[in-house]
């Protein structure tokens, strides 16, 4: 992945607690799919029960989309079904979420916390997301009414996936100078704070050139 040659943008280094023992709720099995003739390993649930309910790996919120290359994508796929396996299809915790889990996926993830109405802090930023965003995101809090690097409603796709609270695909083309893509596909996937409330965004993002294939 070559990223735009523009610039340079750092992003910051995830952190993860190797000791953190995940909850014990069913057995583990390791999923694979096909990503750019590599394969990215990331663990998923099987079928669970808990308190009497039993919980699948399909999600229960409504998947909100706008593309369907962006729901199929292997990249996003992984994502979603990484996802929906932390808490049985229902929306799980931000301190459910292991980076180290899916790793091979994190230079395509951008998790914000929402700290005020359609007001973000960015957590963490991928690589291959900030190599091919405008400006780097990596500790920053914007909202719309101080920031318009982009007309692209981000603001609105995060809130929308917390406010339903639903999963939502997308398909956006850049309206900034990009040497190597033009287009962006996204996934949006709620997270919660320890609380239950839908708190934090992850979103998983793949650019691509319109009419080659994704990257």
């Amino acid at each position: 992945m070559v990223g735009n040659r523009n610039k340079s943008i750092e992003s910051r280094q995830f952190v993860t607690n190797s000791a953190k023992e995940r909850p014990n709720l069913s057995p583990w099995f390791r999923v694979e799919c096909h990503l750019e003739g590599a394969r990215v390993p990331f663990l998923r649930r099987a079928m669970c029960v808990n308190d009497g309910e039993t919980m699948t790996n399909t999600p229960s919120l409504e998947e909100r989309c706008e593309s369907e290359e962006a729901r199929a994508h292997p990249v996003i796929v992984a994502a979603a079904a990484y996802w929906t396996g932390l808490n049985g299809g229902r929306i799980p915790s931000r301190s459910q979420f292991e980076f180290m889990d899916i790793y091979q996926v994190a230079p395509h993830l951008l998790l914000s916390e929402r700290v005020a109405p359609q007001t973000f802090t960015f957590i963490y930023c991928g690589t291959h997301v900030a190599d091919n965003f405008p400006l780097d995101l990596t500790g920053k809090t914007f909202d719309p009414d101080k920031v318009k690097a982009s007309r692209i409603p981000w603001f609105n796709y995060k809130s929308e996936a917390l406010d339903e609270p639903c999963i939502r695909y997308g398909c956006d083309q850049f309206d900034w100078p990009n040497l190597d893509f033009n287009t962006i596909l996204s996934g949006i996937f709620p997270l919660s704070d320890n609380d239950g409330v839908p708190r934090f965004s992850l979103a998983c993002l793949v650019f691509l050139n319109q009419g080659d294939t994704a990257s």
